[in-house]
């Protein structure tokens, strides 16, 4: 037996490792992030709309790991969206922080993605 580790083993590895925890009794409270007090007060969702870009088994495990947050708790509510592959996810981002930012009823955008040189000079 090698001492290699595929990718592909590792990444189903994580995936079932992540449907146990998922499966297993833990608690429905976040003790790592407390919600806004807003949310608290009225006792709302926040809903939050997720961006992603992989298939396969990498997609898969992502979809895993959105389930598995939102039965963790029951404050924030992650709905998943495939958004095709990364240039075309770059292109609807990078077009969508433009909208914002040329937007008057915008006060400020933030953002936080790394887009490859190679891709970003043919957007």
């Amino acid at each position: 037996m090698s001492g290699v580790i595929s990718r592909r083993n590792l990444l189903g590895g994580a995936a079932g490792l992540g449907a146990t925890v998922a499966g297993s009794k833990i608690s429905k409270r976040s003790t790592a992030f407390a919600a806004p007090a807003v949310v608290q007060e009225t006792g709302s969702k926040v809903n939050v709309l997720y961006w992603g870009s992989f298939s396969d088994v990498l997609g898969e495990a992502e979809q895993a790991m959105v389930k598995m947050f939102n039965e963790s708790q029951d404050e924030v509510v992650v709905e998943y969206q495939f958004q095709g592959t990364y240039e075309e996810t770059a292109q609807k981002l990078t077009r969508l922080v433009d909208l914002l930012e040329e937007d008057d009823d915008v006060q400020a955008v933030t953002h936080n993605f790394d887009v490859s040189e190679e891709v970003a000079a043919r957007l």
